[in-house]
This record gives structure tokens, sequence and C-alpha cells, in this order.
């Protein structure tokens, strides 16, 4: 109540005890200025650190991309590895962070970091562990198994039981492939994803005491204490809503410029070339991401009340001698709930807000070529929220 009347507005979990005395105090102050909220963690969808578009932190040459089992993501320099685990310093973290090697996809280089690293699980066998040597004539590969990853290379066992330590800068290694594994269980709690200003991203569940930094629960045994100033965004999973990029699309559709071109399929929560997804000046830590000409088909099943959406040409082109040029569309159970839209790069982002989705089966969102055809027509749908219907 003193702090409503001296005119500040008060924000609380709207839950009970103290949350719902801070709001009474607003309501009982009747000064008419401040205002009182009631949010529910599960109705919150985002929080950003900063500008939408923090800067990348630079990357040290020692610095490895570490791609977990689930699709997570962590750069850091190795401190030392065992049969079982890998220590890490990250700048996500306060301290040194350990992680199984059972919990592990991938070890990249810097030198393959984007849409190199995406294509080392096609060349992989998935039932034993792959290191990629870099070679005059491209890659070589040698199967085996891994022993552990140490500072500067990896102890592998290959050919008749023969083990070799193969490091990233004598030998080349660009990256190592690790077999089997299973994604963490779901565990309870408020669950988030953390979006690093060094390009990493960890989801668990997040806590914070009062006076202490938050901390995040991966599973497996790994809690990261993480520094609040090496964030540039967390999003939320709620029980009110689910983020686009998180769903698995029913189908994606792909006509390319010239019969025969290459296929792009989609990225989620990254660009095309495993980047961050902006539009104009804006970072998206959740967005989908296309190759025009594309359309993207989801299953509803009646399940939505609404839509909304950030769409534009990544940012990533703006650069380029050719600006990308993309005409975007949103269909409802295939028929248009909007004119097409012609975006180009380095524009801001445009928004399609609160789609009415009653009933509806299906959510196709569409990218198609404009008037630069099919040059640098890099698709960004950016915060796709679907709210549930209660």
């Amino acid at each position: 109540r003193a702090l409503a009347k001296l005119g500040v507005g008060i924000v609380t979990g709207g839950g009970p005890g103290l949350m719902e005395a801070a709001n009474r105090g607003v309501r009982d102050a009747h000064n008419g200025t401040s205002k009182s909220d009631g949010l529910p963690i599960d109705q919150v969808a985002f929080r950003t650190f900063g500008a939408p578009r923090a800067p990348r932190e630079e990357i040290r040459p020692d610095v490895l991309r570490i791609e977990l089992i689930g699709g997570d993501v962590v750069f850091g320099s190795v401190l030392d590895g065992t049969l079982d685990d890998l220590g890490l310093e990250s700048a996500i973290a306060s301290g040194p962070v350990r992680f199984s090697l059972d919990a592990i996809r991938q070890v990249v280089s810097p030198e393959v970091w984007g849409s190199a690293s995406k294509t080392f699980h096609v060349a992989s066998p998935s039932d034993r562990d792959t290191v990629f040597i870099r070679t005059r004539g491209g890659l070589d590969r040698v199967t085996g198994e891994l022993g552990s990853v140490e500072k500067g290379g990896v102890r592998f066992t290959w050919g008749d039981k023969q083990e070799s330590i193969f490091t990233f800068a004598k030998d080349r290694v660009v990256a190592v492939r690790l077999s089997g594994g299973d994604e963490p269980a779901i565990q309870p709690g408020v669950r988030a994803t953390c979006h690093g200003r060094d390009g990493s991203v960890l989801s668990g569940i997040l806590t914070r005491k009062a006076n202490a930094a938050p901390t995040l629960d991966l599973g497996r045994g790994v809690l990261i204490t993480l520094r609040e100033e090496a964030l540039v965004a967390i999003s939320f999973k709620g029980a009110t809503f689910d983020h686009l990029s998180d769903l698995v699309p029913l189908e994606i559709k792909e006509t390319p410029y010239l019969e025969g071109d290459r296929l792009h399929g989609i990225s989620r929560d990254a660009n095309l070339v495993g980047g961050r997804v902006t539009i104009g000046d804006e970072f998206f830590p959740k967005a989908v991401e296309a190759h025009s000409r594309a359309e993207i088909t989801y299953s509803l099943d009646g399940r939505y009340a609404s839509f909304s959406v950030a769409f534009g040409v990544d940012g990533a082109t703006s650069s380029r001698q050719v600006r990308g040029a993309v005409a975007f569309q949103v269909l409802v159970d295939g028929k248009p709930r909007s004119e097409p839209v012609i975006a180009r790069s380095g524009e801001a982002p445009r928004r399609w807000e609160a789609v009415d989705l009653s009933g509806a089966k299906t959510l196709t969102l569409r990218a198609d070529f404009a008037d630069n055809f099919h040059f640098n027509g890099w698709a960004a749908f950016g915060s796709g929220l679907l709210l549930k219907k209660l």
C-alpha cells in the first residue's frame, strides 16, 4: 500500500499469501495512478536482457561447440575429460560445468560452426562414434569409440583396437559425433530455455532463491549457476500457450526456383546456417526459418484459440549485394487469413496479431518469391505463439 501511494506499480505471480497481499495493497490505496497485476509464471513467454539484438561475445579459438542430445548447445573451452564426462568453462555459467558423455551428441570446432555441422550426422553410423578430420580433399572420417575429450584433442580407439590422440590443431579435427544416448526426462518445475550472448542455448528447470544467482537444472545431474550478464533472453514453456518453434510441422513443402536446386528444410530457434534469428534489429530466441519458396503446415486439431507471430527477412542477409525479399502469407485450414505481405532484408519485423484459430485443424505459413526471386529469401517467423483454448 505504501508503494502504491508513491505511484509504484506492482506485478506478482498471482498466487496467495504475500503475492495476494501486495495486489490488495494497491487496490486498497485507491490512488488512481498505481496498477496491480497478478501474472502467473505459466503465462510468461519471454524475458529479455538488455537490447533485443545483443552483440555476440568474441569466441576464442579454443572454444568448442558442444551439441547435446535434445538439441541444446553450449560453447566452452575444455578443462579436462574422463572416460565418463567432460569438464567445461563456459561464459553462460559462473563456474565449471561437467557433462556426461552420454548427454553429448556432437563436439564441433570453430572451423565448421554453422551449416557444416548439420551434415555430420548424415555421414555417421548410428552405433559407433566418429571423428571428422579436415584434409586437402575435404573431410576424412574415422569410426570407433571415443575415450575422452581433452584439452586440444580427443582420445579415440579405432581400427584394430588402436588408441590415438587426435588433436584439433595439428590433426585438424573439426568434429566428433557420438552414437547412442537418450533425451533427458522431463522434470517438474518452471521449464525454461536460456539463451546466452555467446550463442549457448540450454533448457531445463529454472530456479532462483533470494539474493542468489539463478540456476538451471538440465537433468542427468547437471546443475548450472547462470551468469545473468551472459544472458540475452529466457523463453518459458507455459500451460496456456505453445511456442511455434516447439511444434513439429505436419508437412514442409519446398518448391525451388529452378528444378534440381537444393532444398533447405526449416531451422528451429536458429537461422539457416545455425546462427541467431534476427529481423531488422530484433533478436528472436524462439523462431522458425525457411527459404522461399516454402509452405510450413502445422496440425492444430482445434486445440488453439489464436496465433501471433513476427515475420520478415533474416537480418543476416542485410549486408549481401542482393537483398532478400519474401512474400509472407498465413493460411488457416488452407484458406488465406491475410493478403501477401512483401518484406525485405534490413526492414523491421511485421506482425500478425491474434489470428483466429477457433476450431481450426491446420495452420500454414507461406514464404513465396518476391521482387528478387529466390536470392537470399531467408524467411523468418519469430516469437510465434499459439494460445490454447480455455
